[in-house]
């Protein structure tokens, strides 16, 4: 039952934000189900400011192929916003304990539950990452990507990467803010995703689940993609376990 101050509160976001509904009901729903909880910087009363949230940046962000739902904790997520393009990741890496810190308590927060087995190697990747062992550590964590989306996929039953990345950039395309939440933890995943058997071109630099997989070796298996990767397993695993679990959130 929303207390007193929470439903003036959504009052007054209804009648100023569309996006949200339009209604106090609705509202609630939305920041519920829509909005991932490192977005409005605490866990107390919603206020009117930090619903107004920079859509656009959450999506620059996770278009780089870094989580930006669940994890990382809203101050780091504003570092990253504010961090001019060249130095986002250097971000990433200068945070990386504490990043470590938000991956192992989302993998926590999931491990009862559909992917709970998957939630608890998670926080054996990141355990690894945290002793630099961090090839290993990166193995680890696209194949607990690349389960999580198999068993449980937030857009529903998993019919290959292709459609995957067809679902997702539809939601990019479309999005609505219930949906906002789901489209944002999957989104890095286009980057991830890409597709590259290692039979022809360049290796990516950036994080790839395919050329982690085909193409070991120095350029894919790197310190920055090991966190990216646990950072997209964690946001994909707490976005699975909150689609399959809703009173969990």
């Amino acid at each position: 039952m929303l207390s007193v101050r929470m439903r003036a509160a959504l009052e007054q976001l209804a009648k100023i934000e569309p996006r949200l509904g339009g209604s106090v009901a609705t509202a609630a729903f939305t920041i519920r189900h829509g909005i991932a909880p490192n977005w409005l910087g605490s866990s107390g009363p919603v206020s009117v400011e930090a619903a107004m949230l920079d859509t656009a940046s959450l999506a620059r962000i996770a278009g780089k192929g870094i989580a930006v739902a669940w994890i990382p904790r809203p101050e780091i997520l504003a570092e990253l916003i504010s961090a001019h393009e060249t130095e986002v990741f250097l971000r990433v890496t200068d945070r990386e304990q504490d990043i470590l810190d938000d991956c192992d308590r989302v993998a926590m927060e999931a491990q009862r539950g559909t992917v709970g087995e998957q939630a608890h190697l998670l926080r054996q990747a990141i355990a690894a990452a945290r002793q630099r062992h961090y090839s290993a550590a990166q193995a680890l964590a696209t194949n607990i990507l690349d389960t999580t989306l198999r068993v449980a996929c937030p857009l529903g039953v998993w019919q290959g990467y292709r459609p995957l990345r067809e679902a997702i950039e539809e939601l990019r395309r479309h999005h609505t803010w219930r949906r906002l939440r789901t489209g944002l933890a999957l989104a890095p995943l286009l980057l991830a995703l890409d597709s590259f058997d290692g039979a022809a071109g360049a290796v990516p630099g950036h994080y790839n689940r395919h050329a982690t997989v085909h193409a070991a070796g120095t350029v894919q298996y790197t310190r920055q993609n090991t966190i990216t990767a646990i950072m997209a397993a964690s946001s994909a695993i707490r976005e699975a376990h909150a689609m399959s679990i809703p009173h969990a959130q």
